[in-house]
């Protein structure tokens, strides 16, 4: 019988109880333990020395970096799950396999390469042909959104069904990555709610026949509230813009020419009245 490490002449690897031995074609012998250079895994199923295990019915066999094998359990050595391609440890305690997708209800950590229960930092829902991927990341992607109250970073909109978008009476802040009942408004960023179901989000401009209210919240609507629409300003004043005036029926809407009998009058607040004292305009 040749020993471990000499020139020996097999079609197969001997099985010698209570070890098995490899074929490691990079030096053409059999070995107990498959080399770390070139990085080689021993491949039961084979009987050889392998650089990628096998993969079946979706998921790689572990490749454990003690032992130098690819083995179904995470039992001995210490097993890891390739970065290339992607996968994740999935049930590493007893028959584990590295999945390139975790199961419903587990999230992928690049950190350990496990699929978890839970993550130390934010996860968001992917949605890649229909197939629900769950990751832990430290910040929420690009066109995802942090859902404060589940740390989910999801959808402005896209199936309240499953939770996957802001919550009800909540949009999609692109600035600050958050779903927020508030969108951004200050002395150098001006947003409001676009409110349509289809968009949901927080926007600069709001959308045709629809104006932006900063009372009582920031928001695109089609009828202001206790103030009056500004075809001038596409927004909601309390004060028309020069050259137009206030008038409450029968939409309140600043208006050029008044209408209804109503006529207009110059002020501070210029309006329209049912004063018989007809400003000269």
């Amino acid at each position: 019988m040749c020993v471990q490490g000499t020139c020996c002449v097999y079609l197969v690897c001997p099985w010698t109880s209570p070890n098995l031995y490899y074929a490691d074609s990079s030096n053409n012998t059999c070995v107990l333990t498959c080399p770390s250079t070139p990085s080689l895994y021993a491949n039961d199923l084979t009987q050889s020395c392998v650089s990628t295990c096998p993969w079946s019915t979706g998921s790689y066999t572990f490749y454990d970096n003690v032992y130098r094998r690819c083995t179904l359990g995470n039992s001995i050595g210490n097993a890891a799950c390739p970065a290339s391609p992607s996968t994740y440890a999935y049930n590493a305690t007893t028959y584990g396999v590295c999945l390139k997708v975790c199961p419903s209800g587990l999230f992928a950590q690049d950190s350990t390469r496990n699929c978890s229960t839970t993550c130390p930092n934010f996860y968001f829902i992917n949605y890649t042909a229909n197939l629900t991927i769950g990751m832990c990341v430290a910040t929420c992607p690009n066109n995802t959104f942090l859902n404060g109250t589940n740390n989910y970073c999801v959808l402005a909109i896209s199936n309240r069904m499953l939770a996957l978008d802001c919550p009800s009476g909540q949009y999609g802040d692109p600035i600050n990555q958050i779903c927020t009942a508030n969108c951004p408004g200050n002395s150098s960023v001006q947003m409001f709610a676009n409110t349509n179901p289809n968009i949901n989000m927080c926007v600069y401009v709001c959308p045709n026949n629809y104006y932006s209210q900063t009372t009582p919240s920031r928001t695109c609507v089609q009828t202001c509230t206790s103030s009056y629409i500004s075809l001038t300003t596409k927004s909601c004043v309390t004060i028309c813009p020069t050259g137009t005036y206030a008038q409450a029926t029968p939409i309140a809407m600043c208006v050029t020419a008044c209408s209804g009998g109503l006529f207009a009058l110059n002020s501070s607040s210029p309006i329209c009245t049912a004063s018989t004292i007809k400003d000269n305009i």
